[in-house]
């Protein structure tokens, strides 16, 4: 089930101009569907019982074939590549301007939807506004529809639409900047148990500033953040209990946080967590093998530092040891 909105930009192909388009313009016509193909649910998301809605960005050029295809509003486990690659093969009407063809930037909604499985639509229409209004504020687009977009979650109670305007009115993105409301808000969408609310309630609360400072406090939510999901807080707890930043050294609590956000992709703490393990155990063989496994998907992902200790590794690497560090890799991250 698709759905397409044609919206905010018009590409004019000779100039190669960008301008906002807002309400129909006159000449305008929008591209239309000749021939379209629905996507297949991919395995990992049925099994999973993931469903949903992928919001794509997608150009239709002046011959009518999309390009330039992203993804707005994610649902992960293979459904976004899924979608992806049908909307590759859709072909269109071109969109005129004046009767001549032009490109078009358009959003393409795909939704996946499984059989007598109960989904709850309002709150899939929450999650995909704020994954446009995220995807938006990453592009530098503070404009007033952004804000309004996030004003509208906030009325709603959405959590993470309070969070995001909260970190708005904090920071004055696209608005005037108002502290003392945004982190009431910051502190409402923490009260319903939003991890990154949390991370940003803890940090103000450890540091001090707009919230009254307390420590103690702070860590406790700071640890409540980590375990619902925020990587921030969990390299934030790793370096902590790494370095005795505010609590004790303890080097086990420590790799348990960098293990969670390295474990979702994080390059910074993949690396902090195997050259953590390398430095506790040597060479003994489990855990020499995880930590190359951990440095060499640190490396992968930028980290220079990891690279220039696998380059000092690599003469006592045994073939065996090399083969089950790239098994292992697949096995540690589990991005969805």
């Amino acid at each position: 089930m698709t759905r397409i909105a044609w919206m905010v930009l018009l590409l004019s192909a000779p100039a190669g101009l960008a301008f906002q388009a807002g309400p129909p313009q006159d000449g305008i016509v929008n591209p239309q569907v000749i021939s379209r193909g629905e996507p297949k649910y991919t395995e990992e998301a049925r099994s999973a019982g993931v469903q949903g809605t992928v919001v794509l960005s997608v150009v239709i050029d002046q011959q009518g074939v999309p390009k330039d295809i992203r993804v707005v509003s994610p649902l992960g486990f293979g459904l976004d590549e899924a979608a992806m690659a049908a909307v590759a093969l859709w072909r269109f009407r071109p969109g005129t301007k004046d009767g001549k063809p032009v490109a078009i930037v358009g959003q393409i909604e795909v939704s996946f939807r499984l059989r007598n499985t109960g989904f709850d639509e309002k709150k899939e229409k929450q999650r995909t506004l704020y994954n446009a209004a995220v995807n938006s504020l990453k592009q530098g687009k503070r404009d007033k529809a952004v804000i309004d977009s996030l004003r509208n979650l906030v009325s709603q109670k959405y959590p993470p639409g309070m969070f995001l305007y909260g970190k708005a009115l904090v920071e004055g993105w696209g608005i005037a900047a108002d502290p003392a409301t945004g982190y009431r808000l910051l502190e409402d969408s923490a009260a319903k148990h939003y991890g990154p609310a949390l991370y940003e309630v803890a940090i103000a609360r450890i540091q001090g500033g707009q919230l009254e400072q307390d420590p103690q406090k702070g860590f406790e939510q700071m640890r409540s953040a980590a375990r619902l999901g925020s990587e921030q807080a969990q390299a934030f707890l790793g370096q902590a209990y790494e370095q005795g930043e505010g609590v004790p050294v303890d080097l086990n609590k420590s790799r348990e946080n960098y293990r969670l956000c390295a474990a979702t992709g994080d390059a910074a703490c993949q690396y902090h967590l195997g050259k953590s393990l390398l430095e506790a155990n040597g060479h003994l063989s489990l855990d020499y093998v995880q930590a190359i496994a951990w440095l060499e998907l640190a490396s992968s992902g930028g980290i220079e530092d990891a690279e220039k200790i696998l380059q000092q590794e690599d003469a006592q690497l045994t073939p065996d040891q090399i083969s089950r560090a790239d098994k292992l890799k697949a096995q540690l991250v589990h991005k969805p």
